[in-house]
């Protein structure tokens, strides 16, 4: 029997996968995967982007925290109007991603969600909530993957590595494409 999503990773399990967790490491390959070589004058259209959605110094989970998002406040200047702190906008990406049956691009939101402190009960309830909009489909593939994903995290930080480069290393070459 397989254990439920919610049993999946354990709290101590997260906890060790946080202590990895490095920013600056995903928010390169996220460039690097949208500004390559062949076209490098897309930076003039990527760099922005990243610079408004995907900050390195940026409180985790400031939208759900008021104490957080106070101490935020009062840390750095408010965000652009559009900016969204790092949580809510892996919940946006999660959303959309949960549409589009590729295991591994979910996975490394599902990471980076768990990394700036969604729950993977948060995660559950998106996927749950997109269903109830665009279909059973989406609970059926999304659930699957959700747990295979947490499936190979579990076995990362049974291996002990648990940095950022080892954990989006995992995803990539045991899920698929």
């Amino acid at each position: 029997m397989t254990a439920p999503i919610l049993e999946i990773l354990t709290d101590a399990e997260i906890a060790a996968l946080r202590g990895g967790y490095d920013p600056a490491v995903l928010n390169a390959g996220t460039r690097a995967a949208l500004v390559d070589a062949s076209y490098p004058e897309a930076a003039g259209l990527v760099d922005p982007l990243l610079k408004l959605f995907y900050p390195e110094k940026r409180a985790r989970n400031a939208f759900f925290d008021k104490k957080v998002r106070a101490a935020a406040a009062r840390a750095r200047p408010a965000p652009a109007p559009l900016a969204l702190d790092n949580a809510t906008r892996e919940i946006v990406l999660l959303t959309i991603l949960s549409r589009k049956g590729n295991t591994q691009f979910l996975g490394i939101h599902v990471y980076w969600g768990l990394m700036e402190g969604l729950s993977v009960e948060a995660m559950v309830n998106v996927l749950l909530l997109s269903s109830y909009y665009e279909g059973i489909e989406v609970w059926s593939w999304g659930s699957g993957a959700l747990t295979q994903i947490l499936k190979v995290l579990k076995a990362q930080v049974a291996t002990g590595k648990v940095d950022t480069m080892s954990a989006i290393g995992a995803i990539k070459s045991q899920l698929p494409g």
